[in-house]
Protein backbone atom coordinates (compact mmCIF):
# COMPACT_ATOMS: atom_id res chain seq x y z
CA UNK A 1 0.00 0.00 0.00
CA UNK A 2 1.41 3.77 -0.90
CA UNK A 3 1.92 6.06 1.75
CA UNK A 4 -0.50 9.03 1.86
CA UNK A 5 0.82 11.71 -0.20
CA UNK A 6 1.86 14.77 1.71
CA UNK A 7 0.58 18.21 1.16
CA UNK A 8 0.75 20.69 3.76
CA UNK A 9 3.97 21.24 5.81
CA UNK A 10 1.45 19.97 9.00
CA UNK A 11 1.02 16.35 7.85
CA UNK A 12 4.98 15.94 8.66
CA UNK A 13 6.20 14.99 11.45
CA UNK A 14 7.92 17.64 13.38
CA UNK A 15 11.35 17.24 15.51
CA UNK A 16 12.22 19.90 17.87
CA UNK A 17 15.16 21.06 19.20
CA UNK A 18 15.68 23.85 22.37
CA UNK A 19 19.37 25.50 21.43
CA UNK A 20 20.56 28.77 22.34
CA UNK A 21 19.88 31.66 19.88
CA UNK A 22 23.68 31.93 18.78
CA UNK A 23 23.81 28.05 18.51
CA UNK A 24 20.82 28.45 16.13
CA UNK A 25 22.31 31.27 14.52
CA UNK A 26 25.56 29.24 13.57
CA UNK A 27 23.95 26.54 12.66
CA UNK A 28 21.95 27.81 9.87
CA UNK A 29 24.64 30.28 8.89
CA UNK A 30 26.46 26.80 7.66
CA UNK A 31 23.63 25.36 6.48
CA UNK A 32 22.64 28.60 4.19
CA UNK A 33 26.23 28.15 3.00
CA UNK A 34 26.48 24.69 1.93
CA UNK A 35 22.78 24.96 0.60
CA UNK A 36 24.42 27.99 -1.80
CA UNK A 37 27.47 25.62 -3.04
CA UNK A 38 24.96 22.93 -3.61
CA UNK A 39 22.32 24.81 -5.80
CA UNK A 40 24.78 27.29 -7.43
CA UNK A 41 26.03 25.04 -10.60
CA UNK A 42 22.19 23.70 -10.78
CA UNK A 43 21.11 27.09 -11.04
CA UNK A 44 24.41 27.91 -13.50
CA UNK A 45 23.00 25.33 -15.36
CA UNK A 46 19.53 26.49 -15.76
CA UNK A 47 18.03 22.61 -15.46
CA UNK A 48 14.34 22.74 -13.91
CA UNK A 49 15.86 20.16 -11.05
CA UNK A 50 14.84 20.07 -7.48
CA UNK A 51 17.50 22.31 -5.77
CA UNK A 52 18.44 21.43 -2.33
CA UNK A 53 15.72 22.64 0.62
CA UNK A 54 17.46 23.38 4.34
CA UNK A 55 15.48 20.44 5.69
CA UNK A 56 17.43 18.03 3.07
CA UNK A 57 21.14 19.30 4.17
CA UNK A 58 20.27 19.08 8.15
CA UNK A 59 18.45 15.56 7.82
CA UNK A 60 21.64 14.94 6.14
CA UNK A 61 24.36 16.51 8.49
CA UNK A 62 22.12 14.68 11.38
CA UNK A 63 22.68 11.15 9.31
CA UNK A 64 26.15 11.66 8.87
CA UNK A 65 26.44 12.69 12.35
CA UNK A 66 24.89 10.11 14.53
CA UNK A 67 26.84 7.74 11.90
CA UNK A 68 30.03 8.79 12.95
CA UNK A 69 29.15 9.51 16.90
CA UNK A 70 27.91 6.12 16.94
CA UNK A 71 29.97 3.47 19.02
CA UNK A 72 32.12 1.53 17.17
CA UNK A 73 32.33 -2.38 18.10
CA UNK A 74 35.56 -3.71 19.75
CA UNK A 75 36.08 -0.77 21.85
Amino acid sequence: MKAKKKKDPNDYPLLAVRMPEEVKDEIMTEVKKIQESLNEPIKKEGKKVKLFRMNDIIIEALRKGLKQMKPREGK
